[in-house]
Protein backbone atom coordinates (compact mmCIF):
# COMPACT_ATOMS: atom_id res chain seq x y z
CA UNK A 1 0.00 0.00 0.00
CA UNK A 2 1.74 3.45 -0.85
CA UNK A 3 1.94 6.22 1.76
CA UNK A 4 -0.19 9.21 1.33
CA UNK A 5 3.30 10.89 1.78
CA UNK A 6 5.47 9.46 -1.01
CA UNK A 7 5.65 11.00 -5.05
CA UNK A 8 2.11 11.31 -6.54
CA UNK A 9 1.36 8.88 -9.13
CA UNK A 10 -1.50 9.28 -10.97
CA UNK A 11 -3.56 6.61 -13.54
CA UNK A 12 -5.95 8.36 -15.57
CA UNK A 13 -8.29 6.41 -17.73
CA UNK A 14 -10.64 7.93 -20.30
CA UNK A 15 -13.09 6.00 -21.61
CA UNK A 16 -14.27 5.89 -24.83
CA UNK A 17 -17.38 4.01 -24.74
CA UNK A 18 -17.95 0.30 -26.04
CA UNK A 19 -13.76 0.16 -25.68
CA UNK A 20 -13.49 -2.33 -23.01
CA UNK A 21 -14.54 0.70 -20.03
CA UNK A 22 -16.32 -1.89 -18.09
CA UNK A 23 -13.55 -3.98 -17.50
CA UNK A 24 -11.24 -1.39 -17.20
CA UNK A 25 -13.29 0.74 -14.43
CA UNK A 26 -13.51 -2.72 -12.77
CA UNK A 27 -9.90 -3.36 -13.01
CA UNK A 28 -8.68 0.20 -11.58
CA UNK A 29 -11.50 -0.37 -9.08
CA UNK A 30 -9.04 -3.73 -7.58
CA UNK A 31 -5.52 -1.73 -8.17
CA UNK A 32 -7.63 0.79 -6.27
CA UNK A 33 -8.42 -1.42 -3.03
CA UNK A 34 -5.20 -3.19 -3.78
CA UNK A 35 -3.01 -0.26 -3.45
CA UNK A 36 -5.04 2.06 -0.98
CA UNK A 37 -5.45 4.51 -3.80
CA UNK A 38 -7.84 7.25 -4.17
CA UNK A 39 -10.34 6.56 -7.04
CA UNK A 40 -11.90 9.69 -8.40
CA UNK A 41 -15.45 8.83 -10.55
CA UNK A 42 -16.21 11.60 -13.50
CA UNK A 43 -19.39 10.49 -15.17
CA UNK A 44 -22.17 12.17 -14.81
CA UNK A 45 -25.06 9.73 -14.69
CA UNK A 46 -27.43 12.54 -17.56
CA UNK A 47 -24.24 12.89 -19.53
CA UNK A 48 -24.37 16.14 -19.99
CA UNK A 49 -21.29 18.37 -19.83
CA UNK A 50 -22.14 21.81 -17.65
CA UNK A 51 -19.80 24.45 -16.79
CA UNK A 52 -20.46 22.90 -13.19
CA UNK A 53 -18.81 19.61 -14.44
CA UNK A 54 -15.89 21.34 -16.39
CA UNK A 55 -15.18 23.18 -12.98
CA UNK A 56 -15.30 20.26 -10.80
CA UNK A 57 -12.79 17.87 -13.23
CA UNK A 58 -10.18 21.38 -12.98
CA UNK A 59 -10.03 21.69 -9.91
CA UNK A 60 -9.52 18.03 -9.06
CA UNK A 61 -6.37 18.10 -11.74
CA UNK A 62 -4.94 21.09 -9.88
CA UNK A 63 -4.45 18.47 -6.79
CA UNK A 64 -3.38 15.45 -7.88
CA UNK A 65 0.09 16.52 -7.43
CA UNK A 66 -0.07 16.48 -3.14
CA UNK A 67 1.03 12.65 -3.03
CA UNK A 68 -0.22 9.25 -2.84
CA UNK A 69 -1.31 7.10 -5.67
CA UNK A 70 -4.35 8.24 -7.74
CA UNK A 71 -6.72 6.66 -10.10
CA UNK A 72 -9.01 8.00 -12.35
CA UNK A 73 -11.98 7.26 -14.45
CA UNK A 74 -13.19 9.95 -16.94
CA UNK A 75 -16.25 9.05 -18.97
CA UNK A 76 -19.85 10.91 -19.79
CA UNK A 77 -20.51 14.55 -19.14
CA UNK A 78 -16.86 16.25 -19.01
CA UNK A 79 -14.70 17.89 -21.39
CA UNK A 80 -13.12 15.50 -24.04
CA UNK A 81 -9.63 15.47 -25.10
CA UNK A 82 -10.10 18.82 -27.13
CA UNK A 83 -10.20 21.18 -24.17
CA UNK A 84 -8.80 18.98 -21.75
CA UNK A 85 -5.86 18.57 -22.92
CA UNK A 86 -3.85 21.88 -21.48
CA UNK A 87 -5.04 21.34 -18.26
CA UNK A 88 -4.33 17.69 -18.51
CA UNK A 89 -0.95 18.75 -19.49
CA UNK A 90 -0.53 21.38 -16.82
CA UNK A 91 -1.83 18.39 -14.48
CA UNK A 92 1.21 16.45 -15.90
CA UNK A 93 3.73 19.01 -15.07
CA UNK A 94 3.07 19.51 -11.52
CA UNK A 95 3.21 16.18 -10.94
CA UNK A 96 6.40 15.85 -12.79
CA UNK A 97 7.70 18.74 -10.64
CA UNK A 98 6.43 17.33 -6.97
CA UNK A 99 8.60 14.25 -8.84
CA UNK A 100 5.60 11.64 -9.43
CA UNK A 101 4.32 10.27 -12.80
CA UNK A 102 1.00 11.19 -14.54
CA UNK A 103 0.24 7.92 -16.44
CA UNK A 104 -2.62 8.68 -18.86
CA UNK A 105 -4.41 5.81 -21.61
CA UNK A 106 -7.37 4.95 -23.13
CA UNK A 107 -8.67 1.60 -24.97
CA UNK A 108 -9.80 1.71 -28.70
CA UNK A 109 -11.11 -1.06 -31.02
CA UNK A 110 -12.06 -2.15 -34.83
CA UNK A 111 -14.63 0.80 -36.06
CA UNK A 112 -17.35 -1.86 -37.30
CA UNK A 113 -17.09 -3.80 -33.66
CA UNK A 114 -17.51 -0.52 -32.39
CA UNK A 115 -20.24 0.22 -34.70
CA UNK A 116 -22.21 -3.26 -34.37
CA UNK A 117 -21.85 -3.00 -30.26
CA UNK A 118 -23.17 0.25 -29.85
CA UNK A 119 -26.33 -0.27 -32.21
CA UNK A 120 -26.74 -3.76 -30.38
CA UNK A 121 -26.36 -1.75 -26.91
CA UNK A 122 -28.83 1.05 -27.54
CA UNK A 123 -31.52 -1.02 -29.53
CA UNK A 124 -31.08 1.20 -32.84
CA UNK A 125 -32.26 -0.12 -35.90
CA UNK A 126 -29.49 -0.82 -38.06
CA UNK A 127 -30.25 0.48 -41.45
CA UNK A 128 -30.86 3.80 -39.81
CA UNK A 129 -27.72 4.21 -37.94
CA UNK A 130 -25.98 3.05 -40.92
CA UNK A 131 -27.31 6.20 -42.58
CA UNK A 132 -27.98 8.17 -39.64
CA UNK A 133 -24.38 11.28 -39.86
CA UNK A 134 -24.96 11.62 -36.13
CA UNK A 135 -24.24 8.15 -35.91
CA UNK A 136 -20.77 8.40 -37.78
CA UNK A 137 -17.19 8.63 -36.66
CA UNK A 138 -17.81 8.46 -32.72
CA UNK A 139 -14.69 7.38 -31.14
CA UNK A 140 -13.22 10.41 -33.25
CA UNK A 141 -15.37 12.36 -31.98
CA UNK A 142 -15.78 11.31 -28.65
CA UNK A 143 -11.84 11.51 -28.22
CA UNK A 144 -12.26 15.13 -28.21
CA UNK A 145 -15.86 15.82 -27.42
CA UNK A 146 -17.09 13.57 -25.19
CA UNK A 147 -20.76 12.52 -25.29
CA UNK A 148 -22.63 12.93 -28.47
CA UNK A 149 -24.53 15.69 -26.34
CA UNK A 150 -21.29 17.91 -26.80
CA UNK A 151 -21.19 17.30 -30.77
CA UNK A 152 -22.19 20.29 -32.79
CA UNK A 153 -19.11 21.62 -34.26
CA UNK A 154 -16.80 18.98 -35.09
CA UNK A 155 -13.31 19.35 -36.34
CA UNK A 156 -11.85 17.23 -38.73
CA UNK A 157 -8.20 17.94 -38.68
CA UNK A 158 -5.52 15.21 -38.85
CA UNK A 159 -2.71 16.96 -37.77
CA UNK A 160 -4.93 18.83 -34.81
CA UNK A 161 -6.19 15.38 -33.82
CA UNK A 162 -2.46 14.21 -33.43
CA UNK A 163 -2.04 16.95 -31.06
CA UNK A 164 -4.25 15.95 -28.68
CA UNK A 165 -3.48 12.60 -29.02
CA UNK A 166 0.01 13.49 -27.15
CA UNK A 167 -2.49 13.28 -23.73
CA UNK A 168 -2.18 9.97 -23.83
CA UNK A 169 0.67 7.85 -22.60
CA UNK A 170 -0.84 4.61 -24.15
CA UNK A 171 -3.63 3.21 -26.77
CA UNK A 172 -4.52 0.34 -26.30
CA UNK A 173 -6.99 -2.30 -28.26
CA UNK A 174 -10.23 -4.30 -27.20
CA UNK A 175 -8.79 -6.78 -28.86
CA UNK A 176 -5.90 -7.29 -26.69
CA UNK A 177 -5.69 -6.28 -23.27
CA UNK A 178 -3.11 -8.40 -21.70
CA UNK A 179 -0.60 -5.49 -22.72
CA UNK A 180 -3.00 -3.03 -20.43
CA UNK A 181 -2.93 -5.43 -17.60
CA UNK A 182 0.54 -5.84 -17.03
CA UNK A 183 1.29 -1.92 -17.67
CA UNK A 184 -1.31 -0.91 -14.77
CA UNK A 185 -0.12 -3.52 -12.34
CA UNK A 186 3.48 -1.96 -13.43
CA UNK A 187 1.84 1.13 -12.92
CA UNK A 188 0.20 1.02 -10.14
CA UNK A 189 3.36 -1.10 -7.89
CA UNK A 190 0.47 -4.02 -7.37
CA UNK A 191 2.35 -7.12 -5.62
CA UNK A 192 1.10 -9.49 -7.90
CA UNK A 193 -0.77 -9.21 -11.48
CA UNK A 194 -4.48 -8.34 -10.85
CA UNK A 195 -6.82 -9.28 -13.91
CA UNK A 196 -10.53 -9.43 -13.98
CA UNK A 197 -10.25 -13.02 -13.22
CA UNK A 198 -8.71 -12.23 -9.82
CA UNK A 199 -11.31 -9.88 -8.58
CA UNK A 200 -11.05 -8.30 -4.97
CA UNK A 201 -14.78 -8.00 -4.72
CA UNK A 202 -16.86 -10.40 -5.66
CA UNK A 203 -18.96 -9.74 -9.36
CA UNK A 204 -22.26 -8.27 -8.74
CA UNK A 205 -25.38 -10.88 -8.63
CA UNK A 206 -27.69 -11.68 -11.40
CA UNK A 207 -30.21 -8.93 -10.97
CA UNK A 208 -27.98 -6.06 -11.36
CA UNK A 209 -27.83 -4.76 -14.81
CA UNK A 210 -24.67 -4.37 -16.18
CA UNK A 211 -23.05 -2.31 -19.24
CA UNK A 212 -22.46 -5.75 -21.36
CA UNK A 213 -24.04 -5.58 -25.20
CA UNK A 214 -26.11 -8.74 -26.11
CA UNK A 215 -25.76 -9.07 -29.63
CA UNK A 216 -29.09 -8.86 -31.64
CA UNK A 217 -28.20 -7.22 -34.76
CA UNK A 218 -25.35 -9.20 -36.64
CA UNK A 219 -24.61 -6.48 -40.09
CA UNK A 220 -24.10 -8.58 -43.19
CA UNK A 221 -21.22 -8.33 -45.76
CA UNK A 222 -22.84 -5.49 -47.84
CA UNK A 223 -23.71 -3.39 -44.20
CA UNK A 224 -20.29 -3.95 -42.84
CA UNK A 225 -18.72 -2.41 -45.86
CA UNK A 226 -21.01 0.54 -45.66
CA UNK A 227 -20.38 0.81 -41.82
CA UNK A 228 -16.45 1.29 -42.64
CA UNK A 229 -16.93 3.41 -45.71
CA UNK A 230 -19.54 6.06 -43.79
CA UNK A 231 -16.92 6.48 -40.61
CA UNK A 232 -13.33 7.12 -42.33
CA UNK A 233 -12.29 9.32 -39.18
CA UNK A 234 -12.58 6.11 -37.19
CA UNK A 235 -10.75 4.17 -39.27
CA UNK A 236 -7.92 6.69 -39.92
CA UNK A 237 -8.06 7.11 -35.94
CA UNK A 238 -7.63 3.15 -35.44
CA UNK A 239 -5.25 2.89 -38.25
CA UNK A 240 -3.29 5.89 -36.69
CA UNK A 241 -2.94 3.94 -33.43
CA UNK A 242 -2.27 0.30 -34.62
CA UNK A 243 0.57 1.61 -36.97
CA UNK A 244 2.43 3.93 -34.02
CA UNK A 245 2.31 7.31 -35.90
CA UNK A 246 0.51 8.89 -32.84
CA UNK A 247 3.39 8.89 -31.08
CA UNK A 248 5.33 11.88 -30.70
CA UNK A 249 9.29 11.13 -31.54
CA UNK A 250 11.22 10.81 -28.49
Amino acid sequence: MMSPDSPPRVIYFYHLPKCAGLYMNALLCDIAIDRGADYAHFRRMDNTRTRESDRELIRFLETVHHGGLTIVYHHHGHMGMDELFEPLAAARERVRQAGGTLYAFTCLRDPVSHFISRVNFLGLDLNKAIRDERTHNLLYKYYLYNHPANHKEIRYDKEFFRSRLAAMDDIFFQEDLDPAIRTLNQQAGTDRLLTIDKRIKPPPPPSVSSNETEYRVRPNDEQRRLIKELNPWDQWFYAEVAGGNWRSPA
